[in-house]
């Protein structure tokens, strides 16, 4: 079974990402507090170029908020492929 981590601050979020991913066979962690991590990710929530934070945490991908549900499944697969 693949494995996804989910890190992101809003807990229902996280819920809801939690539910879609295991409805596909996922199996899903996620943290909502990560030391060290959480100004990179406020860093990335406010960033307008997306691209270069996502390549200096060396992250696979990025999805924004608000998501399209359809749109968060297909990156997800795109990238455990």
């Amino acid at each position: 079974m693949k494995r996804i981590l989910i890190i992101e601050d809003e807990q229902d979020i996280v819920d809801i990402a939690t539910l879609i991913l295991e409805d596909e066979g996922y199996e899903v962690c996620s943290m909502t507090d990560f030391e060290g991590y959480e100004s990179k990710v406020e860093k990335m929530s406010a960033n307008k170029d997306i691209e270069m934070v996502k390549i200096e945490a060396g992250a696979d991908a990025f999805i924004s908020k608000p998501f399209d549900l359809e749109h968060f499944i297909q990156v997800i697969r795109a990238q455990i492929t």
